[in-house]
């Protein structure tokens, strides 16, 4: 299954696509697929292909399985690529549906490199590209050499990422090295039938979100870097291995699965060759394997005479047959039994060998006349029990049936029910016979059913591994840091039950198989990675600030004191307010952090320094936070609302005379500014429906307007909904019997029924679906709701205690969110996807808001939150 993570990290070609959003039109004929392609080295194994289209990164989004096959630290690369890189409509515009590849490289004895390519219709001048490199937001860009090589470091990842933009081709890696060998013309490339091949199922698997192209010649070598020492088992069928796979992907949420032709090369000495000529035979042996098994490799033979000549060839290629002959010359001559007559056409047609989660290997044939079979094997065997006997002679099924029954020298067999089970050992059958006289088959267990009905019934050659009874084989085969993967809950890869490969014979190719399946609802425990004591139980969400190129973590507690804390988890500072921090932290671009409690507006330093003329006392109390114009200390402006009073400051603490302003009643929530049209706003409603819109440039009030006919109050949050103009745009709240109220910026306000929510209901505005328009949201004691503008349901959630909530909303991308349910009064804090499912390892015992996003410059996301005795946890997702 490691070979997985290799398939899946097709994904890190997001970073590919700096160059196609700021450079050149691209074209996808094979001509130009064709220059990309000679660019890459020989000794590529894998080559991915996929277009980039809204499709595909829908997939990728959606596709959980993408996450937990690549690794956290790749994900994590993937992501922050993304956002910075590929979020802009420019992208769509430029390279929508175009190809991109990817080839994965062995430079190192432990380690794969990745080299991304991309063709361009244009060629771009070195100093154009490094231009427009420089000016990309949350990029630094560097050259290197001559070469028209840049390197490019994020600052939220660890490691640069190297590109070459020229003669109309992008190329680029992680790994300066490779890129290197990629362009330079005297290094081997690929083989010009292979780039055919590429070219050819490129362009016709158009319905496959992902491609895949396996050069057969590098695979054993590519396999064995993972392993420990020399190939053995099963794995040596790989060796003398030639030709090439073309695989499409086809998607299933909670499997890979991936189906396309393996055409060896039929000049080479490899085993797998020799059932080219068969049919496939429908796969009945697996139905009679124990429970306890860890993996096996069954075989399909429709037509053993034609399957043997070839084994007799393929011996010969080896230079084996003349000895296997003597052996068999030498059998006749001793024992009078002529294998190839008098055993051989007893073979039935099919044979399988597999491995217990124990570690024992056995191996069963079918067999046409098992009776005739076991009278003819008695005059080559002794009897070791009454039903148990052991070959006399080596090599007797290694010459019936060639590689897979190697291992079995002078096995021990046992002949049952037209059936033979082989192994080298006595007990090895007892054991196996005990498990079949039981019924206890791996058929009967639910997990392999669900898995093995979405496998073909027929093939020549199917292997099968079984993650959890494979746990000894994956210790003492792999090496110990991909091992590790299998055990490790983090990645993922303990999630999967199964891996199934199917070749089936059709003529000059084997139709190929892969399939992996997944147990989606498998609850996941984050990896706590460090915890904090505070002196109190937490009291306010955590926020992350920058401080110079680190970040620092600042939550306050219910007694009143302000921590910064390191993302290591070391107190920084302390400080202890005189009251509770309203509403949010805002840092500015100088890096200062701006907040307010009920009587006071800070403005500290990272440090915890106050910023002169700081705090300010604001002469009304308000239970609102601040409200920021922007994050440039110099045009920055600050409102606050108190009580029925509008406030204003500048960023260095100076009241601003236009805005001292008293509305007829309570005002019930932050103030909103925005922008609509050419002008700028600040909007105030009240406790008793009244809405005010005031230019923010002079204090002018543009709107007022009025909600005469509630009965009821207002408490929940304003939002906005910006159109081109202000006369088409409006805002959204509710009173507390959850009414809908929209309030045009021009006009009045209208109102929509949509449900019953209790007084005390949260209300939000947020895009979580993704599409054109955000949804309502509503958040009770009773549960979670969430509607579409035109008030049919999105999704509901009822909770089973009745307590009050906080909600929250955490980006996903930058067109839509997830929402985030968590409350002081009890210890689950939950994560809802845009189906209304809880995200897998939520709900988490934990209290209050809490945060969840990047805290260090390793690009990998993190959740940050109290529990009831005071320690705040950090949790790597």
């Amino acid at each position: 299954m490691k070979k997985l993570i290799i398939f899946s990290s097709v994904l890190l070609v997001a970073i590919i696509f700096i160059a196609v959003k700021y450079f050149a039109e691209l074209t996808g004929n094979s001509n130009s697929n064709t220059k990309v392609l000679k660019y890459i080295p020989s000794d590529a194994t894998l080559v991915v292909n996929f277009s980039n289209d809204e499709s595909f990164y829908d997939i990728v989004e959606d596709y959980e399985l993408f996450g937990e096959v690549i690794g956290e630290r790749r994900s994590a690369e993937i992501s922050q690529l993304k956002s910075v890189l590929l979020n802009d409509p420019l992208v769509a515009e430029i390279s929508s549906g175009e190809k991109v590849f990817i080839s994965f490289h062995q430079l190192k004895a432990d380690s794969i490199d990745y080299l991304f390519a991309i063709g361009t219709g244009s060629s771009v001048k070195k100093d154009d590209a490094e231009l427009t490199l420089k000016n990309i937001e949350g990029v630094k860009c560097t050259p290197i050499g001559e070469n028209s090589v840049f390197k490019l470091e994020l600052s939220t990842l660890k490691r640069p990422f190297f590109i070459h933009i020229d003669k109309g081709v992008v190329i680029g890696s992680f790994s300066l090295d490779l890129l290197t060998i990629a362009l330079n013309e005297k290094s081997d490339k690929i083989p010009d039938d292979f780039i055919e091949l590429i070219n050819k199922e490129a362009d016709k698997n158009l319905n496959s979100p992902v491609n895949l192209f396996v050069n057969a010649g590098n695979l054993s070598r590519f396999v064995m870097s993972f392993m420990n020492g020399r190939a053995n088992g099963n794995m040596q069928l790989l060796n003398g291995l030639k030709g090439y796979a073309a695989l499409g992907m086809n998607f299933k949420s909670d499997a890979l699965m991936f189906n396309g032709n393996s055409t060896p090369d039929t000049s080479s000495s490899n085993y797998l060759n020799t059932f080219l000529k068969q049919r496939p035979v429908q796969n009945q042996l697996k139905g009679i394997l124990p429970q306890n098994t860890a993996n096996f490799l069954t075989f399909g033979i429709s037509n053993f005479k034609i399957f043997h000549a070839d084994l007799r060839n393929y011996f010969t290629k080896k230079k084996e047959l003349p000895r296997l002959q003597a052996q068999v010359k030498a059998i006749m001559t001793e024992r009078s039994l002529n294998i190839d007559h008098d055993l051989i056409p007893k073979l039935g047609n099919e044979f399988l060998v597999f491995e217990t989660a124990e570690g024992e290997k056995l191996a069963l044939l079918k067999l046409n006349n098992g009776p005739a079979l076991e009278a003819s094997l008695q005059q080559v065997s002794g009897k070791a029990s009454e039903f148990i006997s052991r070959i006399d002679y080596s090599n007797v099924f290694y010459y019936c049936y060639g590689d897979p029954m190697k291992p079995f020298v002078r096995p021990y067999f046992q002949i049952f029910d037209n059936m033979m089970v082989l192994a080298n050992s006595q007990g090895a059958i007892t054991r196996y016979m005990d498990s079949y006289k039981a019924s206890r088959f791996l058929n009967k267990l639910k997990d392999f059913k669900e898995h093995d009905q979405l496998v073909a019934t027929s093939s020549n050659i199917s292997f099968f591994a079984e993650n959890k009874n494979s746990s000894r084989q994956i210790r003492s085969t792999l090496k110990s840091r991909y091992a590790a993967l299998f055990k490790d809950e983090e990645s993922g890869l303990s999630n999967f039950y199964g891996l199934s490969v199917q070749w089936s014979s059709a003529s000059k190719h084997f139709q190929t198989n892969v399939f992996a399946n997944y147990n989606t609802l498998a609850k996941r425990d984050f990896k706590k990675e460090w915890s904090y004591k505070m002196n109190a139980r937490i009291a306010s969400a955590p926020q992350v600030f920058r401080s110079g190129d680190q970040h620092i973590i600042m939550v306050q507690d219910n007694v009143y004191n302000l921590y910064a804390i390191s993302d290591e988890g070391k107190r920084i500072w302390a400080t202890q307010l005189p009251g509770t921090i309203r509403g949010k932290l805002h840092q500015l671009k100088d890096e200062t952090i701006l907040f307010n409690t009920e009587d006071r507006i800070y403005r500290i330093h990272p440090d915890g320094s106050a910023v002169s003329g700081f705090p300010v006392s604001i002469p009304q109390k308000t239970v609102h936070g601040l409200t920021l114009t922007g994050n440039d200390p110099a045009q920055a402006k600050i409102y606050i609302a108190a009580q029925n009073k509008i406030l204003g400051y500048t960023t260095e603490g100076k009241a601003l005379e236009a805005w001292d302003k008293n509305l007829p009643s309570r005002i019930f929530t932050e103030l909103v500014y925005t922008e609509a049209g050419e002008t700028p706003y600040i909007i105030a409603g009240t406790r008793t429906g009244e809405f005010f819109f005031f230019d923010e440039r002079d204090g002018s009030l543009l709107h007022q307007a009025s909600e005469k006919n509630v009965v009821t109050d207002f408490r929940s949050g304003l939002f906005p909904v910006i159109k081109e103009r202000a006369e088409d745009s409006w805002m959204v709240t509710t009173d507390t019997a959850g009414v809908l109220h929209e309030i045009s910026f021009t006009d009045s306000v209208s109102r929509t029924s949509i449900g019953v929510w209790d007084e005390n209901h949260v209300f939000g505005y947020k895009n979580i679906t993704g599409d054109s328009y955000p949804e309502y949201i509503y958040l009770d004691n009773k549960g979670l709701s969430v509607f579409n503008r035109d008030n049919t349901s999105v999704f509901s959630y009822e909770f089973e205690d009745s307590v009050k909530r906080n909600l929250q909303f955490f980006s996903t991308d930058k067109s839509s969110w997830s929402i985030a349910v968590s409350s002081y009064q009890n210890n689950e804090i939950y994560l809802f996807d845009n189906e209304g499912n809880v995200s897998r390892g939520f709900p988490i015992k934990a209290v209050g808001e809490f945060y969840m996003g990047v805290i260090r410059n390793d690009g990998l996301r993190y959740l940050i939150c109290g529990s009831p005795d005071g320690n705040l946890h950090a949790y790597k997702l």
